[in-house]
């Protein structure tokens, strides 16, 4: 994954965000985890969030 791929937080992931898309930011391949822009929603704000390799799938 790089950063301004789309990603999507998997809806099975225990992440607080799951089921919400935006763009990676930034990737830290030590910690394996990507920072994220979470698009808003028609009920969540436009959010930035860190989340792990496993949590999160790179769309297109």
């Amino acid at each position: 994954m790089q950063p301004w791929d789309s990603a999507f937080i998997k809806l099975d992931s225990k992440h607080p965000d799951a089921g919400r898309a935006g763009l990676v930011q930034a990737v830290d391949k030590d910690a394996q985890s990507v920072s994220l822009r979470l698009d808003a929603d028609g009920v969540n704000p436009v959010k930035f969030a860190t989340a792990h390799f496993d949590d999160v799938t790179r769309l297109g």
